[in-house]
Formats: C-alpha cells, structure tokens, sequence
C-alpha cells in the first residue's frame, strides 16, 4: 500500500483548496456577467440562492441531522437568480464550464449530483451555461438535461443540446453579446492557466 508523506499530503490538501476557492471566484464572476446582460435587457434580477438568501444558516446546516433532510437538500439547491419582466419569471443557476470535447463533439461536463438536485427541488428552473464557444451564452430547462451513469459520475453535454440564451430569455434577444466574450474568455484563460501551472508543482 502506497503511503503519501505528511508534507505530499498537506501540499495536496493547499493546491485543492485553492483551486476551489478560485473555482468559486470564477463562478462567482459568471454569475455577475449573467446578471449585467439580464438587466441590460430588461429583467429585474434577484439573488436568490443559497449563498445569497440563507449565509446565517450556514453554521447550522453543517449538522448532519439537518443537511441531509430534503429541506436542506432542497435550500442548497437553489438557483442563483430570480428574475423577471412584465410577462416572465424564471429561476436561473448560471454554471461557468470550459470547452471540452467528447467522441468529436465539443460541450461541456456537469456533475450529475447537481442536475439531478435541480431537477427534483427545482424542476421550473434554468440552466444558463456561460462557457467559451460561440456566442458564449446558452440555456437548457433543467429537466431537458440527460444525465449518464451513477449520481457521483459527471456527463457530458454538447452545446447544440442547448437552446441560445435568447430562446428561454427573450429579452436579451436585442443584447449585443459581443461585448461580453472576452470576459467569458478571460475566466477561461485564468482556470487554464492555474490549473497547468498546480500540475507543474
């Protein structure tokens, strides 16, 4: 049986959390591109997930007895975003995810846990996939995304199994994306870039 130095251990341990702390940042940043674009077209947009509504809970919901129930599986699962017009409401979870390529195809991975979570607790909701293709910005009901495998497995989605943006947003049909590529690029340029540099070392 192989066995790990305390210091090989511990390094690990620092590379990991710091690529979750910068994996939160960035999704933390796609979020607010999201946001930008949804009220440059209008919506009146909301906080809504757990990171925003319920923090004062979190200490509490780190009880075992309570972050297994379904209420707390169902408040960790909520969407990022509420927003609405005039005519819409929609709960949005914005994901950042960077191009990958399966079997020729070019989409992206997604953890089955989560979509299934949305899928039971919030089957109303939005998936918007912020990621660096194209036009950058695509949306897919949750209950329209396939998963494969157990829930611990991750799977693989194409982009053309996304709808654009435009068609679950209708608002930001007349928004001029452009502007916001090289920030989406610039997201995916950084978790390349820290991501090869923690290989190295």
């Amino acid at each position: 049986m192989a066995v790990e130095e305390e210091g090989e251990a511990d390094d690990t341990d620092s590379r990991d959390d710091k690529w979750f702390r910068r994996s939160l940042i960035i999704g933390a940043a796609a979020k607010e591109i999201a946001r930008a674009i949804l009220e440059g077209a209008g919506y009146a947009v909301y906080p809504f997930g757990f990171e925003s509504s319920f923090s004062v809970l979190k200490q509490q919901m780190t009880r075992d007895q309570l972050k297994n129930g379904d209420v707390a599986k169902r408040i960790h699962s909520m969407p990022d975003l509420l927003v609405a017009s005039n005519q819409e409401l929609h709960l949005i979870e914005v994901k950042f995810r960077r191009r990958d390529y399966e079997n020729g195809s070019a989409g992206v991975w997604i953890d089955n846990a989560s979509v299934l979570r949305y899928r039971r607790y919030w089957p109303e909701s939005v998936l918007l996939l912020v990621s660096p293709h194209r036009d950058r910005f695509f949306a897919q009901h949750v209950t329209d995304l396939v998963t494969d495998g157990a829930d611990y497995d991750e799977s693989f989605h194409a982009y053309d199994r996304f709808s654009p943006m435009a068609d679950l947003l209708p608002l930001t049909l007349n928004v001029k994306l452009w502007p916001y590529y090289a920030a989406v690029d610039n997201l995916t340029t950084f978790l390349t870039r820290r991501r090869r540099r923690w290989r190295r070392n």
